[in-house]
């Protein structure tokens, strides 16, 4: 607050609107649907395709990029047609670059940064597709470093594993690697 040279009038209208806000807070809190209240809503949906997020597990903010929560509901409710990443885990990457396109194999993936980032899944996974120093778009039209890529199929899902710990910033996060968004339910 800015006044002209007067303190109290100052100090009485930081505390006039820090009331306010304090008062609004929950009409300024966000929809936070509960994981399977939002997977059950983006299935329901007529629309194609619907976007999921886990916004506490963003990497640009400092959380892990490791987030297991999203990826355990769609699996324990054999969730088809969905595709989730980036997903830090460059253990995950080396095994699946190794391995090569076209092999499938067991898994531990996500879960490794803290507890926050919720339990490791043990997978079968297929990979679909392999990538040395790959780049997404970024901002204002940057772009921006994936690190190695691994993308694979666990059930119904497919999943971009990244060895540079980003946030995901655009759609050819998915699409370089043959994932056609328009045709997938849930991203």
């Amino acid at each position: 607050v800015v006044t002209d040279n007067d303190a109290a009038k100052a100090e009485r209208l930081c505390q006039e609107i820090g009331d306010e806000i304090i008062a609004l807070r929950e009409e300024f809190a966000p929809l936070f649907p509960e994981v399977d209240a939002a997977v059950t809503r983006a299935l329901e949906s007529n629309q194609m395709s619907v976007v999921l997020a886990d916004s506490a597990d963003n990497p640009g903010a400092g959380a892990g990029g490791d987030s297991t929560f999203i990826l355990a509901r769609l699996l324990e409710r054999k969730v088809d047609n969905a595709v989730i990443g980036p997903f830090w885990d460059p253990g995950a990457v080396s095994f699946c670059h190794q391995a090569s396109v076209g092999a499938t194999l067991q898994l531990r993936i996500g879960g490794k940064v803290s507890r926050f980032s919720g339990p490791p899944l043990d997978v079968m996974a297929e990979v679909l597709a392999v990538a040395k120093s790959a780049m997404q778009d970024g901002l204002s039209g940057t772009i921006a470093p994936l690190g190695d890529v691994a993308v694979v199929r666990i059930d119904g899902v497919r999943v971009v594993l990244n060895s540079h710990r980003t946030q995901g910033f655009g759609t050819n996060l998915f699409t370089q690697f043959g994932i056609d968004l328009a045709e997938t339910k849930l991203i």
